[in-house]
């Protein structure tokens, strides 16, 4: 029997705000799932991102909690726009003051897609200009203002940067091997494989037998004991007028509902030099994983409970090795009886071998993939 994490119900309620959360494709519905857990509503997902409804405590536990996302938008203003002046007067209808009497640096991005607007930065400049306007000279030391501004079919998104920083940016990975797997994108992996990591009282099993710097092991920690990855990311939203108290007691109370680390969570690697960086990377993360360094074909259960075997190997002009991978991974599973085996993997797998999702990896294009030849 599983149990949905406590969401604290003791933060007081605002007026709902628009929120974009920007999450890599093919994560979408897992991210959606997080929101919903997280208090957002009238959630819809589309590529890349997820929109819904948000009060300010809800703004707080999506950004301290969510594991996928890269960031949160507010969306401020929407609407169809084919000539600057009608940017200018979308730009001019929102409230910039609401961010912030005292701002630092402005910030504008802007994308542009099968639009007449095409110039990005004619698009960020004129968006700039009414910003800067509406709130006068930048002041020394006060937080950024960072707009984003996004532009599809001649229809305009005007949004605001809740999160700051991206968000997988935890803060424990100061120590890297050979081409890391971004933190998000391992948290989505592991939900999708086994979303009993974050809501179970007795979550299974994990094992990483080519762990690199170890973000799936230490990811897969922070999941059953519950611990909000953004606990110590600093968030430009908590800079926002009205929003300190609120931002203390969102993080205070998911804080609180860290737990001990319930199962079994173990990282391996032949390199030493991963294993000693995956390490320190655990202990800054405050998670308690065993690292084991050697050939995953030396990897053995012994009397660890089943659970899931998930990795990201060395594939493709990436690092190499490619041909040896799968072949590998096939006899651990034939020792790691009653485990699931899965791993992120580029191109049509083998036979024995079942896509589960398809996603972007550093540019390029993977399979999480799951053995399920010996289950037949």
């Amino acid at each position: 029997m599983t149990k949905a994490p406590r969401i604290p119900a003791s933060l007081p309620v605002s007026s709902p705000r628009l929120i974009d959360a920007i999450v890599a494709p093919g994560l979408e519905s897992i991210a959606k799932d997080e929101l919903a857990r997280l208090g957002a509503r009238d959630l819809e997902a589309s590529p890349g991102v997820v929109r819904g409804r948000a009060d300010d405590a809800t703004l707080f536990r999506c950004n301290l909690g969510a594991r996928t996302i890269t960031r949160l938008l507010e969306v401020v203003a929407e609407g169809p726009c084919r000539r600057f002046d009608e940017l200018e007067k979308l730009a001019a209808r929102v409230d910039w003051r609401r961010f912030g009497t005292r701002v630092g640096p402005i910030e504008v991005k802007a994308t542009a897609s099968r639009s007449r607007l095409y110039h990005s930065g004619a698009i960020a400049e004129r968006v700039e200009g009414v910003v800067k306007a509406a709130l006068g000279a930048s002041s020394t030391g006060a937080p950024p203002l960072r707009v984003h501004v996004r532009v599809d079919t001649d229809v305009v998104t005007l949004s605001v940067d809740s999160s700051g920083d991206r968000l997988h940016r935890r803060g424990y990975r100061l120590d890297g091997a050979a081409a890391p797997l971004r933190e998000t994108l391992a948290a989505g992996i592991l939900l999708l494989l086994e979303p009993g990591l974050a809501t179970s009282d007795a979550p299974p099993s994990v094992f990483d037998p080519m762990c690199g710097s170890g973000t799936f092991p230490i990811e897969a920690a922070w999941m059953a004991m519950r611990r909000a990855p953004g606990l110590d990311v600093p968030l430009l939203c908590s800079t926002w007028p009205g929003l300190g108290d609120v931002a203390k007691r969102a993080s205070s109370e998911l804080a609180g509902a860290t737990r001990t680390l319930p199962m079994a969570v173990t990282g391996m690697d032949r390199n030493p030099l991963a294993v000693s960086a995956a390490r320190a990377n655990a202990e800054r993360a405050g998670v308690a994983v065993d690292w084991l360094e050697g050939d995953a074909d030396w990897a053995h259960p012994g009397d660890t409970p089943p659970g899931l075997v998930i990795c990201n190997p060395p594939y493709g002009h990436r690092i190499g090795g490619a041909d040896r991978v799968l072949p590998l991974l096939e006899r651990l599973a034939a020792r790691f009886d009653g485990w699931r085996v899965a791993a992120l993997w580029p191109g049509v797998p083998r036979a024995g071998w079942e896509e589960r999702a398809r996603l972007n990896n550093g540019g390029i294009r993977v399979s999480v993939v799951e053995w399920v030849r010996s289950r037949r």
